[in-house]
């Protein structure tokens, strides 16, 4: 299975290796006791309960974050393996296994989701590709959309750097725009939350728009 273990309660501790799956050292097997409870399919009156008894089993020393991570993916099917399969595939660094819970802990953690319809939204959004006109307008689109719903359902959400909405968002962005994004918050000393995020791919999208206007101005000109 893609990502999977071996079935009995032993795992070797593969350690930290690189995000394309390079060779990682070998270290003596880690022993767990087997879980109690089923893999996490997306039942909401099971998440808490999957959640604490992985955590007392797996999060004990000489398992690092990749190794949890790993873990965690390979107990997840269904709906919640497939929202964490892109950051799982595409970021799988120290910072993965604490992501994956704020993706599944925003989805699943709540009350049921009312926010299902905008949450699909995310995964039907098209990626930002690069900073060009038209993948600047898509997701300015979009952010504009996600931006009203959760200042009303979770405010909180709009400014904190650990949320699972906003690890989803980002997802969305290809690496060099994630780049570039970084740099802004850098150089403009911002906070990394998805109200940052919008304010800055707004700020692209007036400049787009400012830019088309000037260049159809130009046109009309020399036309007549």
């Amino acid at each position: 299975e893609e990502g999977g273990f071996p079935e009995d309660a032993e795992y070797s501790n593969l350690g930290e290796g690189s995000r394309q799956g390079g060779a990682r050292p070998y270290r003596p097997y880690i022993k767990h006791r087997p879980m109690s409870t089923a893999n996490f399919k997306g039942d909401y009156a099971s998440f808490k309960i999957f959640k604490q008894e992985f955590k007392q089993i797996y999060e004990v020393p000489g398992m690092s974050n990749i190794d949890l991570a790993m873990r965690l993916f390979s107990q997840l099917e269904g709906e919640p393996k497939g929202h964490v399969k892109d950051l799982y595939q595409y970021n799988l660094d120290a910072d993965c296994y604490d992501n994956m819970w704020d993706i599944l802990d925003t989805l699943y953690g709540g009350p049921e989701v009312e926010n299902s319809a905008v949450i699909s939204q995310i995964y039907l959004q098209r990626s930002m590709a690069s900073t060009k006109a038209v993948d600047v307008t898509s997701f300015y689109d979009f952010l504009t959309g996600q931006m009203a719903f959760w200042s009303k359902e979770d405010p909180d959400s709009l400014t904190s750097p650990k949320n699972g909405i906003y690890t989803m968002i980002k997802l969305k962005m290809s690496e060099s725009v994630e780049k570039k994004y970084n740099r802004a918050l850098s150089k403009k000393a911002k906070p990394d939350c998805l109200k940052s995020l919008y304010e800055w791919v707004k700020e692209l999208h007036k400049d787009g728009v400012g830019c088309h206007k000037k260049t159809e101005t130009r046109k009309l000109a020399y036309e007549f």
